[in-house]
Parts: structure tokens; C-alpha cells; sequence
């Protein structure tokens, strides 16, 4: 039975992997992006609707109930993507500020040059 919870989630999943597939159109990500997400989102919609599975899950992986396995695994996950978010941030920091150094020693180069 599909509880008005179970509902609710089912259909945040539903819009959670459509925002994937419009950002796979966009060119955003790749086809390893759009397929790594449609896994993830298909397993919570699997785990949602079949919870007890989750079991099988935590069974494999040494912890005593499903629920707690999957939390376990977003919270990893979470805090993977967390870190590569904050790399890319560093690289983007690093980037800007390298452009913006050439590009005012440019300006002023051809300031210097002008008079």
C-alpha cells in the first residue's frame, strides 16, 4: 500500500530524476551522470516502495536494520559529493584569480605601452 508519505517521496524522486534528465539535455553532465543518478534514484524509489529489501542491504553490510544501512550509505555518499563540490570550488577560486592577475597585468601593460 502507498501511504500519502510514500507518495510524497515517490514523487520527489520522480522530479529529483527528470531535473537529471533536463540537465543531461542541457549538456550539463554526461551519459556517466545521467546514468550514476538514474541508479541512485531508482533504488530510493525501489527502497520506497519495497522497504523491506533495504534488509537484504543492511544484512550484506553488517548493520542490524535496512533503514539504518540506506541512511548510512546517503550520508557517505552526501558527504563524498560535499568534498568533490568543495574541490571543484578551490579550482574554480585558484582559476578566477590566476585569470584576473593575467588579465590586469595585461591592462596595464598595454596601459604603460599606450603613453
Amino acid at each position: 500500500m502507498i501511504t500519502p508519505f510514500k507518495a510524497i517521496l515517490l514523487l520527489f524522486i520522480l522530479f529529483a530524476w527528470t531535473r537529471v534528465v533536463l540537465r543531461y539535455r542541457e549538456r550539463i553532465f554526461g551519459s556517466l551522470g545521467l546514468v550514476a543518478w538514474t541508479i541512485i534514484w531508482f533504488f530510493a524509489g525501489y527502497f520506497v516502495l519495497i522497504p523491506g529489501k533495504s534488509d537484504i542491504v543492511a544484512q550484506y553490510l553488517g548493520v542490524s536494520k535496512g533503514t539504518d544501512a540506506v541512511f548510512s550509505l546517503a550520508i557517505i555518499i552526501m558527504a563524498y559529493l560535499i568534498y568533490r563540490i568543495y574541490v571543484l570550488i578551490s579550482y574554480q577560486q585558484k582559476t578566477i584569480t590566476k585569470l584576473t592577475r593575467e588579465l590586469a597585468l595585461s591592462n596595464f601593460r598595454r596601459k604603460k605601452i599606450d603613453k
